[in-house]
């Protein structure tokens, strides 16, 4: 976690609309912190239905220990009619 001037932000686009939806508000956030003396840094992770595909699981094992080092999750949705 970072101080109170930064904040690291995980982003889980995920799939379908999912990667849109992200992306608009990740353009929102940064103008919305544009001078405001935040410094915010995003991180982004491919996990969702290609990751399930892939590995038989949406996102890895360890996901929730990676993601509590975060200040917040920006998560998009994931799902596609592959999946059970």
């Amino acid at each position: 976690m970072q101080g109170a001037d930064s904040a690291r932000i995980a982003v889980i686009a995920g799939d379908g609309v999912g990667p849109e939806v992200t992306a608009v508000a990740e353009a929102v956030l940064t103008q919305a912190t544009k001078d405001s003396g935040l410094s915010v840094t995003l991180d982004h992770f491919g996990w969702g239905s290609e990751h399930y595909l892939a590995h038989g699981r949406a996102m890895p094992s360890d996901a929730a220990e990676t993601l509590r080092a975060y200040d917040a999750v920006l998560f998009g949705s994931f799902g596609t009619p592959e999946l059970p």
